[in-house]
């Protein structure tokens, strides 16, 4: 958290002789947020007054997570503040690398690997035995019988996609055809063609998600 917050005080401000009440609400509020006032590796004035008879103050603060050791004090940048009568403040945040999964496997909507996906499904799930289950450990076992039909069914018929910022849940083979109209011919009708049919599938993919939650997970 960071910003000129407009409280001067010797706490942070040496050469002002004052310490105001203000400040202690300040420190409060950044404590409940588990953040602790940082001290500028450079300490120094953060505002520089225009008028050379008015002092120079520090009001420009930074708050941070002092358990988190990816963090190192902040810097006052007084020479990047060109004409600005403030300085800007920086600090080095260390980020861990991460493994993100840029790959996701999906089957589409209304696709042959659909319905071969609930063909599949219901022919296994039809041969299970499900009458009779008297003991828990019955259960237990037929309830794993049809986790293992619906991953084998997944495995077998889901692909593989790369995940980009154009990925998008509704998308189908309509839009597809459509902008591959337009990019071809560069006509606007055919531009309009492609944008209704996004609006179509739109409005289908998520009057079909909200029946799903309102009706069917109640």
């Amino acid at each position: 958290m960071a910003g000129d917050f407009n409280i001067q005080d010797n706490d942070w401000d040496p050469l002002f002789p004052h310490h105001s009440a203000h400040s202690d609400d300040l420190i409060t509020i950044a404590d409940s947020f588990n953040l602790d006032l940082s001290s500028p590796t450079n300490p120094g004035p953060t505002r520089f007054a225009d008028n050379p008879r008015d002092n120079n103050s520090a009001i420009n603060l930074m708050f941070i997570n002092s358990r988190n050791h990816g963090f190192n004090n902040h810097t006052i940048m007084e020479n990047k503040r060109l004409s600005l009568d403030h300085a800007p403040l920086y600090v080095k945040i260390q980020i861990n690398p991460v493994n993100i999964n840029i790959w996701k496997r999906s089957i589409k909507t209304e696709s042959n690997d659909k319905m071969k996906y609930d063909s599949y499904i219901l022919s296994q799930t039809v041969s299970l035995r499900s009458n009779n289950l008297t003991t828990p450990k019955e259960v237990e076992t037929f309830t794993r019988e049809i986790a293992q039909v619906f991953m084998d069914a997944w495995n077998k018929f889901s692909k593989e996609y790369k995940i980009t910022r154009q990925s998008k849940e509704w998308w189908n083979q309509e839009c597809t055809s459509k902008l591959n109209k337009y990019r071809n011919t560069k006509n606007l009708n055919n531009w309009k063609g492609f944008k209704q049919a996004t609006r179509t599938a739109k409005n289908k993919f998520f009057k079909e998600n909200i029946h799903e939650i309102a009706v069917s997970n109640k």
